[in-house]
């Protein structure tokens, strides 16, 4: 049995997220969802998603340092 692929969502919205979370689960993804980006390095090795959708206007979140941080986390 396959599982699913997993999908990490961070966007400050809790609308964005509660509707992320409808939609991916009904398509046939497990999702977690965070609302803060505080130690986004320690929530992604916690989780080891297969994708990450982030907002890029998170607060404390650089747009470019933290997505380039976590490219890199895959090498």
């Amino acid at each position: 049995m396959e599982k699913n692929k997993r999908v990490f969502v961070f966007d400050d919205n809790a609308e964005i997220l509660e509707l992320c979370t409808i939609i991916l689960e009904d398509a046939g993804f497990d999702i977690k969802t965070s609302s803060t980006s505080n130690n986004i390095i320690d929530q992604v090795l916690a989780y080891i998603p297969d994708i990450i959708f982030m907002d890029n206007w998170l607060p404390d979140v650089g747009v470019l340092t933290q997505p380039e941080r976590l490219k890199a986390m895959r090498h």
